[in-house]
């Protein structure tokens, strides 16, 4: 194989993995889109020991946008999923579904996650834009068996 076509198949091989890591589903929860012009600010957010630690986070006002950078430093995987309780749980209906259609293969659901979410294994980085509308409070979660259970989220007052 030649050198330019090993190129090219990386370049596919990586593409793939990136769209691969995108989710299932079709439509985005609201607020996930990215806004004109980009986001307000950044706030890194690292995933670790079953919690989200938002550093600088502040306040947070109706109608400010804002990508938030997640790092998981903790030794398994973890998602992150951005809403309102609604979303949160029109969200985790659609990993129980995704379960209930996947289970005679093995799968609990979250190797096809519903779009909105990132997946991040040990290690690995990602971001979500939210924009935060009309909502008195939004939640950062992770639905990864028995996380959001032992108190994986974090709480965002929006002002």
């Amino acid at each position: 194989m030649s050198h330019v076509h090993k190129l090219a198949l990386l370049a596919v091989t990586v593409t793939l993995a990136v769209a691969g890591c995108s989710g299932g589903g079709s439509e985005a929860p609201k607020g996930t889109e990215k806004a004109e012009g980009g986001s307000s600010r950044t706030v890194k957010v690292e995933m670790v020991d079953k919690s989200f630690k938002a550093a600088g986070l502040g306040t947070v006002k109706k109608g400010e946008t804002i990508t938030f950078k997640f790092t998981n430093t903790d030794k398994v995987d973890h998602e992150a999923f951005i809403g309102d309780a609604g979303e949160q749980l029109k969200y985790n209906e659609e990993l129980q579904k995704n379960a209930d259609s996947h289970a005679d293969g093995g799968d609990d659901g979250h190797d096809h996650h519903p779009e909105g979410a990132i997946h991040l294994a040990p290690g690995a980085t990602g971001e979500l834009t939210y924009t935060f509308s009309d909502n008195d409070e939004v939640e950062i979660a992770c639905y990864e068996p028995g996380m959001y259970e032992a108190g994986m989220k974090l709480v965002i007052p929006v002002k």
